[in-house]
């Protein structure tokens, strides 16, 4: 029964970021707020969802040089120019660390898995999903490649989960999709275990003025 329970909840997360339509964060000047940071858990230990007390989804649009300086992977080829976009489309499960004193500051100890679409010829959306995308591709009103990224975690179930990056379409949807859902999966893997070698960027969107 715990097995069902976990394919279910992997599912539903996965239908979240893929499926749904999502509110685009837009900005020219995307960099993460203050000091804030996805920092490694504090120990080294399997990671279950029930462990991060914050939880959401986000979704970014993103210029290629913004999404590189944010070490998100850009897929394809370096045509497209100005109309190149990466959009994100991100699952983020945290726990908050208050600050100790005034000098220091509050801290997100968890992970993110993201997926990663880099669209030529792309005319800004309000909102997006993932089959709108496909769509788009199929139809030749956009070229995309996608690619998945996970901060915050390694492992074998993990590793073996990730697909390389692959040209978006209606058919390559679903690999997406499926991927997504076995990433969620891994994480309650006995393999998988918190990166405490690094600390990559846990992003916030800033809004131009």
């Amino acid at each position: 029964m715990a097995g069902r329970k976990d394919s279910h909840s992997a599912r539903d997360i996965a239908s979240q970021i893929a499926l749904e339509e999502h509110w685009l964060e837009q900005s020219a000047n995307f960099q993460p707020v203050g000091s804030e940071s996805l920092e490694p858990f504090m120990s080294e230990r399997a990671i279950k969802l029930s462990d991060l007390q914050e939880q959401l989804n986000r979704s970014y649009d993103l210029t290629v040089s913004a999404a590189l300086d944010l070490q998100i992977p850009v897929a394809g080829s370096g045509s497209g120019g100005f109309n190149r976009r990466v959009i994100v489309l991100e699952r983020a499960a945290f726990n908050k660390v208050e600050p100790n004193d005034e000098k220091d500051s509050e801290k997100h100890y968890g992970y993110a898995i993201r997926l990663c679409v880099t669209v030529n010829r792309w005319q800004a959306n309000s909102k997006v999903s993932l089959p709108f995308l496909a769509a788009s591709a199929q139809l030749g009103t956009i070229d995309a490649q996608w690619s998945l990224q996970v901060i915050g975690l390694k492992g074998k179930a993990i590793d073996h989960a990730i697909l390389p990056p692959t040209e978006l379409s209606v058919e390559t949807f679903f690999l997406a999709k499926q991927s997504l859902e076995k990433l969620v999966q891994a994480i309650n893997d006995s393999s998988t275990i918190s990166v405490l070698n690094s600390s990559p960027k846990f992003a916030h969107p800033t809004m131009p003025i």
